[in-house]
């Protein structure tokens, strides 16, 4: 006796018997054929294996054993191992290789990346945390704020704003003032209340005096950090900050952005 298509189908002397519905079979073809297209249980074409009914079914399909479905397609693909489901949620379902947390797009999965698994802002590594992450970004050429003025430094972002406001030669607070007013990102953070605390997260809707004490707390408050992330708001002032220039020489003449009639696009 030997057991066909799993544990309810037996062969003796060439013979074949249904366990499941208590039927003889005079061959292997009948008997296949039979367990293919028996509204009685269920088959597995991948398998060739027969279940008792829908519910067995589904079981074994989500065995990781036998069968790699994605879970969050419909697209009824069967991978053939792991790897290669992993390599497709990866790609179309902006999966995180660290959590296994699916994400909405690829903007959100490289947030996700750099606020939550202390990963590179520049080339996406990943670190053990925050503080190798910075020593590592100090590699990049762009990994530090330069001001477009001057030879100051700053490595945080907060930082070379706060330089920008308090310097008149490098732009002053009146000149970053109309530079936040000027773009249409930046604007959504400004209201002028008179109070003399006119820049607000919009998260947790804190209110700041200057543009640098709202990054600030953007850069050490988790709710709201991501609004820093890459293809947010600030993201094209942090990269213009972050630039530094082919010679590496202070320039002679005021950026672009400095001037007061100048609008971001």
């Amino acid at each position: 006796m030997s057991f066909l298509f799993g544990e309810h189908v037996v062969s003796v002397d060439d013979e074949f018997f249904c366990r499941l519905c208590q039927a003889q079979f005079p061959s292997y073809d009948a008997i296949y054929s039979h367990c293919q297209n028996s509204p009685h249980h269920s088959w597995c074409q991948e398998c060739e294996m027969v279940f008792p009914d829908e519910a067995d079914l589904m079981e074994h399909l989500t065995d990781e054993e036998f069968h790699h479905f994605c879970p969050d397609c419909v697209n009824g693909v069967d991978y053939p191992d792991e790897e290669s489901l992993n390599a497709h949620r990866a790609a179309a379902h902006f999966r995180c290789q660290e959590c296994s947390l699916i994400l909405a797009s690829e903007r959100s999965l490289n947030t996700h990346l750099i606020y939550e698994h202390a990963a590179c802002e520049v080339c996406l590594d990943v670190f053990l945390d925050i503080e190798e992450c910075h020593q590592h970004m100090r590699t990049h050429p762009h990994s530090e704020y330069h001001c477009p003025r001057c030879d100051n430094v700053a490595e945080t972002f907060s930082a070379i704003i706060r330089h920008l406001e308090s310097s008149r030669e490098c732009g002053g607070h009146i000149q970053v003032l109309r530079l936040v007013k000027a773009t249409p990102h930046l604007r959504d953070f400004y209201i002028h209340s008179g109070s003399g605390f006119d820049f607000y997260c919009k998260i947790c809707l804190l209110r700041w005096s200057s543009l640098s004490e709202l990054a600030l707390h953007l850069e050490s408050t988790d709710d709201c950090k991501w609004l820093l992330g890459p293809d947010e708001a600030f993201s094209y002032l942090r990269e213009l900050l972050g630039r530094r220039s082919e010679q590496n020489e202070r320039s002679s003449s005021p950026p672009p952005w400095l001037s007061p009639d100048y609008v971001m696009h």
